[in-house]
């Protein structure tokens, strides 16, 4: 019975797998295969997640499927052995079907948490750094970051300081956070003008009371670094000066 069960499922899961491959779950307007399963056959969306990735290993690992498909191979053991079979590793394929045929799923277990803790191992384990962001299924929006101590420890010190002066929680001191951040932004993209006041006799303006006149100065030399002859252009309109230099 045990044997026709995961013969049966077999069947189902290849069914699956094809469905997986032409994206058919495009049709009900839904994002996955997941999903689909999720919806149409009333499957707990961890569990639709398991059965995706077995029926994709069946697919990809034909000994694996036809294993199960004889009746001797539970889907326990085949999900166990697509958690660490990539496509193209029929040896390490051959390797687990014969593990799993004298021993148990618990042993079975053991062996692919080991084999997958020494893939982690050879791989490099030191990232960098990194921020990402994404959406979750509820519509959130999520951020993770990895930074140096260094630049953890400015970010928090920022973050914990807007929670102790607003009393508000982490999330909207980051949010705050970056309010400040685009406003300081705004105004290095707007710098406030520098006004300098030169000496000027008032015999130089001409002034009269219904209409403008430009006059053409030049201003005493002035020394900061090295010496400049400013060019002040001086418009009087109405008791309104301007000066622009040159």
């Amino acid at each position: 019975m045990s044997g026709r069960l995961a013969a049966g499922t077999c069947r189902w899961l290849l069914l699956v797998a094809d469905f997986d491959a032409r994206q058919g779950y495009l049709s009900f307007g839904l994002a996955s295969t997941a999903q689909w399963l999720s919806h149409a056959c009333g499957i707990a969306h961890r569990t639709a997640v398991d059965h995706v990735r077995v029926a994709r290993s069946l697919r990809q690992h034909p000994q694996l499927a036809e294993e199960m498909g004889a009746g001797r191979l539970s889907f326990s053991q085949v999900r166990a052995i697509s958690r660490i079979a990539e496509p193209g590793e029929y040896g390490l394929v051959e390797d687990l079907i014969e593990v799993a045929r004298h021993g148990s799923v618990a042993q079975l277990e053991v062996m692919v948490r080991g084999l997958r803790t020494v893939d982690h191992n050879e791989q490099a384990t030191d990232l960098g750094e990194y921020l990402k962001q994404s959406w979750t299924s509820d519509s959130r929006w999520q951020l993770s970051a990895r930074l140096d101590p260094e630049r953890g420890a400015v970010v928090a010190a920022a973050i914990d300081a807007i929670v102790q002066r607003d009393g508000c929680s982490p999330a909207q001191a980051l949010e705050h956070l970056a309010e400040i951040s685009l406003a300081s932004l705004a105004d290095t993209d707007n710098p406030p003008r520098e006004l300098r006041v030169t000496n000027v006799q008032p015999s130089s303006f001409m002034w009269t009371p219904h209409r403008c006149r430009r006059v053409q100065l030049n201003a005493a030399p002035m020394t900061r670094l090295t010496r400049v002859q400013l060019n002040a252009t001086r418009t009087m309109c109405l008791s309104r000066v301007q000066l622009n230099a040159t």
